[in-house]
């Protein structure tokens, strides 16, 4: 009978009911009981089931309880979540700057061979002879080449605007370009600034140097050049054998990671196809190091680089815990029933657990996504 059933479901349910007050319960037990479809009760159907198999009615029955206990919960706005977190200092998605794998001897060779043919370029030959009146530079001239080409022509301002196609656009933009023209008042949101710069290398620095250029002038001149050789350098690169001669090695591998808005890192891998397996592999794992550390400092917390691979019961206890709504011994106790041999006797336990688990998967503290709700 229903009444049998109840005290069944009750001893069978127990850590889960203890956070709901009698009178809910009672409710959410009318709404059970009063349910038909056609000529049948949900108990209807459960003791038929359960004269096919000795507790199947009793799991059925469970069930439907924890969907009704679902629609409680989330009714009632109990530990729902906040949310997707958000990662302080890091409001827009972003790449970290790219690194260069050492070449090997074929990436020398190769670039060798580039040089060859790119010397007898039109373009590459008519820039050196106009610019350079036929001489090259030497790789310890290029940076105060470049600083008094830059100091000697304005720099280019690149100016957006973003506005709403409606009646009276062109108003707008024409308003907001006019600010921008004379400096004056407060500009409007949409408007952005922007410079030009080119990169280039520097003898003297272990890191890449950067210039502020006019995009029309001679450097602008030479960051279009050096483009069209973005296949096999980077620009940096392109503009050091353009300036003089020397060529640098084809990159046989380029290793980086970007940053999304919610702290997910993925790393990105170019490599060449006659890289080896086993390499591809150390790149991928000594990026992998850098990129867990360098999330870690972003959250300004220690973080271990080193990641092992999740068992299914993580996995399981991870999404289990996100998507049922209520308290942890509510959680535990579903837990307990879909997974008998991995059952747990703590809700503690079984929090500490769900919570390493839900981070190990995301990578985000339990705290910063879901409400918290003993």
């Amino acid at each position: 009978t229903p009444i049998q059933w109840k005290k069944v479901i009750e001893d069978e349910m127990r850590e889960s009911l203890k956070s709901i007050p009698p009178g809910d319960w009672a409710k959410i037990w009318d709404v059970i009981k009063e349910w038909k479809e056609g000529h049948q009760t949900y108990f209807d159907i459960a003791n038929e089931d359960e004269g096919d198999e000795s507790g199947a009615g009793l799991r059925y029955l469970i069930d439907i309880v924890n969907k009704e206990l679902d629609r409680y919960f989330r009714y009632r706005g109990l530990g729902k979540a906040s949310g997707l977190p958000k990662v302080k200092g890091q409001a827009t998605p972003r790449e970290t700057s790219e690194r260069e794998i050492e070449p090997d001897k074929r990436g020398q060779a190769l670039s060798d061979i580039i040089a060859v043919l790119a010397d007898k370029e039109e373009d590459i030959r008519t820039f050196r002879e106009e610019v350079l009146n036929g001489k090259l530079l030497g790789p310890e001239e290029v940076p105060g080449w470049i600083k008094s080409i830059s100091e000697s022509e304005e720099p280019t301002i690149t100016v957006t605007f973003s506005v709403t196609q409606e009646e009276g656009w062109g108003k707008a933009l024409v308003k907001q370009a006019k600010q921008v023209a004379a400096k004056q008042g407060r500009l409007t949101p949409g408007v952005g600034y922007g410079r030009v710069t080119l990169s280039y290398i520097n003898p003297a620095s272990a890191w890449k140097q950067t210039a502020i250029i006019n995009e029309k002038g001679t450097l602008g001149r030479l960051k279009r050049l050096a483009k069209q050789y973005a296949d096999f350098w980077p620009e940096a690169g392109a503009v050091q054998f353009i300036l003089t001669g020397k060529a640098p090695p084809v990159s046989q591998a380029r290793v980086g990671h970007k940053l999304t808005s919610y702290g997910l890192n993925k790393i990105v891998l170019e490599v060449s196809p006659h890289l080896t397996g086993d390499r591809v592999r150390s790149l991928f794992l000594q990026e992998k190091k850098r990129s867990l550390g360098f999330k870690g400092k972003l959250a300004g917390e220690k973080r271990k680089s080193k990641t092992r691979r999740l068992k299914p019961e993580s996995l399981d206890l991870a999404v289990l815990a996100a998507e049922t709504p209520g308290p942890w011994p509510r959680k535990m106790d579903k837990w307990n029933y879909k997974f008998p041999a991995l059952k747990y006797k703590h809700p503690s336990t079984f929090e500490v657990d769900c919570k390493a688990a839900f981070e190990r998967v995301t990578g985000w503290r339990w705290e910063d996504c879901f409400d918290s709700l003993k």
